[in-house]
């Protein structure tokens, strides 16, 4: 450090002196140039994180100062005659003296220095202080300096015109809260805990509760990317940038409501309704009866003109809110935009991995499909990311499901894919309960064709014979509600006990001549059912039986063994349906609980204590002998 800024900042109050000095005088304005100075040679000394907080404050309200009263900057956008494309100048229209337009240049440039550095201290200076506690105090900083930006630009209360809009998104993302977003997309390599909490501070209380504020947040996003992709020599790769873009988006509040602003006038639709309810509730005069009955009797007589005269205000009311709600930043349409352009562009990037991947699907049925107004734009991504199978299968089911059952999209090998990406791995899987959830809905409907529900039943079944014992009470459960819903496939059941009700003619001359076995004397059966077949229609169901429910009424778990013997009895009972959604959240370690707390046991004393690990000839005293099964 320079010894002049150590002789003049040996306390906050020396800052704050040189502060007052600046805006009291322009004369002063020099002074400037120590301030940042002194920021400049203090970024890797932790020790002087009080100095260095009191000129990054007195610094704002100098630049705040020069913005709102001394209005000496006020910005406008150009296009660059050399690249062509718009940049971020200082407006120097009004003025005719040159000396003016020095000063004025010259400060914009000391601001714009100004403003890099304040990122870069809230990002990678303060969030190595673990007891700094002013993280939103930095951040309101950056926010008050993007306001002052934008009310010396905007002509309009809320940027109505698309063309002032564009350009105020560019000033907004050349400026200290682009510059914030940059510092945490491009500039982060290691996510500390520090940073973490500074993330969370500025989503949960700027972000989610100011509506520009995430718009303008989507909007340098989509600025970030695009250049990103542009230049040649990248300073972080693209599996960090993914990851440090999803970081800043997870969580952050659906668009709904527009009301609330930071830098703009914020409005209240419910105000007046409010008020209203309020007043209602005030002060109930004594005649309150009299005075509700002559009312009633008012309304009864001339209700027809009443009812006219409150419908025509209620649609006065309706036309001005729509006014109110319809006007620039007020209207959703131009957030969803600014959000669709964002994830669009996200999903352009390349070089993306499996894990990213697998993060932005976990986001897309709840946080990215219902904020889209045309949500086909993603029906490819969806579908191809279903068909890849497996956990990336899982995750994109529920999207997919929203598409077709809410956005009628039609999807003709749909049940096919769903075939496939049954197998044992997936009922192992992180996120299987919201899938297996999906599975019973989609098989719920009673016009499928009978080859498809054979299909999943014969794979189901075949399925739970490798996979863990919570599976299989679901899949048993699954199994025995297909069954109910399609009764004519009771053979693959019970083929001794087919009710001539449920099979038609036609069925029982079919079962004949596939099955003539079942009609001569018992012998060794062969399952044709090929497991490996990818389409149902050619997987050989409905010439099979299910002798998968024979091997699990002998499983360990007394729970599954149980259940598969009272398959058949229950179907051939009338039982009622499993409801599916107290099954999907099993677990081994709740079935083992479930089984524990059924299990008695017998007091162990020295004369009965257990002499061996199992029961012998010689001895029934053993270690499994504690237990009463």
């Amino acid at each position: 450090m320079s010894e002049s800024t150590e002789n003049v900042f040996h306390s906050t109050e020396s800052i704050v002196e040189v502060e007052k000095s600046i805006i009291k005088d322009k004369k002063q304005i020099n002074s400037l140039i120590t301030l940042t100075d002194f920021l400049e040679e203090s970024f890797k000394d932790i020790s002087k994180q009080k100095l260095v907080f009191q000129t990054l404050q007195s610094l704002t309200n100098i630049y705040i100062h020069f913005f709102k009263k001394e209005k000496s900057m006020k910005l406008n956008v150009q296009e660059n005659q050399n690249t062509e494309e718009l940049e971020v100048i200082i407006d120097l229209q009004n003025d005719t003296s040159q000396t003016k337009k020095e000063f004025k240049k010259w400060l914009f440039g000391q601001y714009k220095t100004f403003i890099k550095l304040l990122c870069l201290y809230i990002v990678h200076y303060f969030t190595k202080i673990d007891s700094f506690t002013k993280i939103d105090i930095l951040i309101e900083m950056v926010l008050n300096l993007m306001k002052c930006e934008i009310e010396s630009f905007k002509s309009s209360k809320y940027l109505e015109s698309e063309k002032e809009r564009e350009k105020v998104n560019l000033i907004v993302f050349e400026g200290p809260f682009g510059k914030l977003i940059y510092n945490f997309i491009i500039t982060i390599t290691n996510l500390n805990k520090n940073i973490k909490v500074l993330l969370e501070i500025f989503k949960e209380e700027y972000l989610n509760k100011y509506n520009d504020l995430r718009y303008f947040n989507y909007i340098c996003l989509y600025y970030l990317m695009k250049r990103f992709k542009l230049k040649k020599k990248k300073l972080i790769t693209f599996e960090q940038l993914y990851e440090n873009i999803l970081n800043l988006f997870e969580n952050i509040n659906n668009i709904e409501d527009i009301d609330t602003f930071y830098c703009f006038e914020s409005i209240n639709m419910k105000n007046n309704e409010d008020d209203g309810e309020e007043g209602e509730g005030e002060g109930i005069s004594e005649n309150f009866m009299f005075e509700a009955l002559e009312k009633a009797f008012r309304n009864h007589i001339d209700g027809k003109e009443q009812d006219n005269d409150t419908t025509m205000k209620d649609d006065k009311d309706d036309i001005m809110q729509d006014d109110v709600e319809k006007v620039g930043l007020l209207d959703p349409h131009v957030h969803l935009e600014a959000f669709k352009n964002f994830i669009l562009t996200l999903l352009q990037l390349p070089e993306m991995n499996r894990k990213t991947y697998e993060r932005i699907l976990s986001k897309m049925g709840d946080d990215i499909l219902p904020q889209f107004e045309d949500p086909f734009l993603l029906n490819d991504f969806i579908i191809q990311s279903f068909d890849q199978g497996g956990l990336i299968a899982l995750l994109s089911v529920k999207s997919l499901f929203v598409l077709i059952t809410e956005y009628n999209l039609v999807y003709d090998q749909f049940y096919q894919k769903l075939y496939v990406v049954i197998e044992p791995s997936l009922f192992t899987m992180e996120g299987r309960e919201e899938f297996f959830e999906l599975l019973d809905t989609f098989l719920k409907s009673s016009h499928l064709p009978e080859y498809i529900v054979a299909a999943f039943i014969k794979k189901l079944i075949r399925v739970s014979l490798e996979v863990p014992s919570y599976a299989i009470v679901y899949i048993l459960s699954l199994v025995y509600n297909l069954m109910f819903r399609h009764p004519q496939l009771s053979f693959l059941v019970q083929y001794e006990e087919i009710s001539p009700k449920i099979l038609s003619r036609r069925q029982k001359q079919i079962l004949k001549e596939q099955k003539p076995e079942l009609y001569e004397e018992k012998k060794e059966l062969i399952d044709v059912f090929d497991v490996n077949e990818t389409d149902p229609k050619l997987s050989r169901a409905m010439e099979s039986q299910l002798w998968e429910i024979e091997t699990l009424i002998h499983h360990s778990n007394s729970n599954v063994s149980k259940l598969a013997k009272d398959l058949k009895k229950h179907f051939a009972n009338g039982y009622p349906q499993y409801n599916i959604k107290n099954l999907v959240t099993l677990t081994s370690e709740s079935m083992f609980e479930q089984l524990a707390d059924k299990k008695q046991f017998t007091k162990v004393t020295k004369s009965n204590a257990p002499t061996s690990l199992f029961e012998t000839k010689q001895s029934s005293d053993s270690v499994f002998g504690i237990f009463e099964f």
